[in-house]
């Protein structure tokens, strides 16, 4: 067989963008300091943004998040880290306040790039209600 050089290797479907530029997570879906109703099912969404590129997406190797609850200076897990998934181009993942007691609930995002793995904390807070009328006057 022959060896193809780089530029002329087949490829299939669409290339993802991996980049060694700085990513900072961007999260929406629901709000920095939302409270969200019990019963509410979110899904939250996670763009990877270049640092200092007006906005340029990028697909890191693997994204991961992790929600907690803090009591005093202790965090306790309630989901630990668990990969953020895959919707076409978009990273999401989904909040299901059914499962949750009311509180004040934090989201972490891990990322690895290549052999980088950089961790980003408490980049969405939001806390789970009973009475959302209540909370919002």
């Amino acid at each position: 067989f022959v060896v193809l050089p780089f530029e002329k290797q087949i490829s299939l479907g669409k290339q993802t963008n991996i980049s060694d530029a700085e990513i900072i997570p961007s999260i929406y879906g629901i709000n920095d300091s939302e409270n969200v109703k019990i019963g509410d099912v979110r899904e939250v969404k996670v763009d990877f943004i270049e640092e200092y590129s007006r906005g340029k997406k990028t697909y890191p190797s693997k994204a991961e998040y992790r929600l907690y609850v803090k009591e005093g200076k202790r965090e306790i897990d309630i989901f630990p880290y668990q990969k953020l998934d895959k919707m076409g181009e978009n990273h999401c993942f989904i909040i299901n306040s059914n499962d949750l007691i009311p509180n004040a609930y934090y989201v972490d995002i891990r990322v690895t790039n290549g052999r980088n793995v950089k961790h980003f904390e408490n980049v969405l807070e939001f806390n789970i209600v009973h009475n959302i009328t209540k909370y919002n006057k």
